[in-house]
C-alpha cells in the first residue's frame, strides 16, 4: 500500500457540555456537538503548516476551551496529538438593581438580579437564595420570579429588609 501525499489533522476534545463550538485549522473548519475525536476535513501535505484554534465558544453553558499541541508541521504521519480542554464558566453577578451600595433605597423594591448566563429555573429556589446581613439577619426568600431575560431573576423577600443595612446574596445548588 503506498503511503499518502496527505495527512489529517485530529483533535480530541474533552469536557464538553454546551453547544456552539467551533475550531478551525486554516481555511477548514468544524462545529462540535460532543466530546471526543474530531478530524479536519482539509488534509495537509508533509511540511505543511497546521495551527488549530478555538473561533466560537461554547454556551449553555457557557465554556472556555483551550488548545494544546495545536500548532506545527506535518510530519509524513497524522497529526493525532491536538487536544481542546473545555471547562465551564462559573456564574457570575453582573448587575443588581437596586445598585450596590446603593442609598436612599425604598424597602419596598424587589431586588433584581443579572447573571452572566441563562439561570435554570428549575433547579432555582427559594430555599437555595438567602438574603445575609453583617450582623448574621437572614431574610427569608419567599419567592422568585423570572426577569427580563433568562439570565435575570427578581428576588421577593418574606418581610422588609433592614434600613442601613448591607446584605450578602447567596446561591446554593
Amino acid at each position: 500500500t503506498p503511503t499518502p501525499s496527505t495527512y489529517s489533522v485530529t483533535g480530541t476534545v474533552t469536557g464538553l457540555a454546551g453547544s456552539g463550538l467551533v475550531l478551525a485549522s486554516g481555511a477548514s473548519s468544524i462545529s462540535i456537538s460532543a466530546a471526543g475525536a474530531q478530524t479536519f476535513a482539509t488534509s495537509l501535505a508533509t511540511g505543511a503548516s497546521y495551527s488549530v484554534t478555538v473561533t466560537t465558544q461554547p454556551n449553555s453553558p457557557n465554556q472556555t476551551c483551550t488548545v494544546m499541541n495545536g500548532s506545527g508541521s506535518v510530519a509524513a504521519a497524522n497529526v493525532t496529538n491536538v487536544s481542546v480542554t473545555c471547562v465551564t464558566a462559573p456564574l457570575t453577578v453582573t448587575s443588581i438593581t437596586p445598585a450596590s451600595n446603593a442609598t436612599n433605597v425604598s424597602r419596598t423594591v424587589i431586588p433584581a438580579l443579572n447573571f452572566s448566563a441563562a439561570l435554570n429555573a428549575t433547579t432555582l429556589t427559594p430555599t437555595n437564595i438567602t438574603l445575609t446581613s453583617a450582623a448574621s439577619n437572614v431574610s427569608a426568600v419567599s419567592a422568585i420570579t423570572a426577569g427580563a431575560t433568562a439570565s435575570a431573576l427578581n428576588v421577593v423577600t418574606a418581610a422588609r429588609l433592614l434600613p442601613t443595612t448591607q446584605y450578602t446574596l447567596t446561591v446554593t445548588g
